[in-house]
């Protein structure tokens, strides 16, 4: 990740700065990939629609063929996710440590986009476990 540089706007109240929950969101997430063994990724979880747009009047959208869109990781879950790389030490044999897993499901015929392809290649890089299950197999 390239290196960012952005200057956060700090609200004053009472004497004190104090930093937005989105600027300070925003500064956790340079902080934690400019580390060698971490990668975090924002992961908003929501829900929303999806179609084709018929009519669009101001913040007013008419879409044709509507379906439910649910996104995130799961609701409750934090607004960063990712991997740290870690070196099991002495005291650490016999604990037990979770691991990331990503599986993508694909067809027998389906090819992965570049952007999973980079995707596996960060999971498996920090230690975490990457799958691509085909259908059928």
């Amino acid at each position: 990740m390239g290196k960012a540089r952005l200057e956060f706007k700090a609200k004053q109240s009472g004497g004190v700065f104090k930093m937005s929950e989105s600027e300070h969101q925003r500064k956790v997430f340079i902080n934690e990939n400019s580390k060698k063994n971490t990668r975090v990724f924002r992961n908003n979880v929501g829900f929303g629609w999806c179609g084709k747009v018929l009519k669009k009047f101001g913040a007013c959208v008419t879409l044709v063929n509507a379906s439910p869109v649910k996104f995130g990781l799961c609701p409750g879950s934090a607004d960063l996710i990712g991997l740290e790389k870690i070196e099991i030490t002495l005291e650490m044999v016999g604990k037990k440590i979770g691991r990331f897993v990503a599986i993508e499901c694909k067809s027998k015929t389906g090819v992965q986009k570049t952007e999973q392809e980079d995707f596996q290649s960060i999971v498996e890089k920090l230690g975490g476990k990457y799958i691509l299950s085909r259908k059928g197999e």
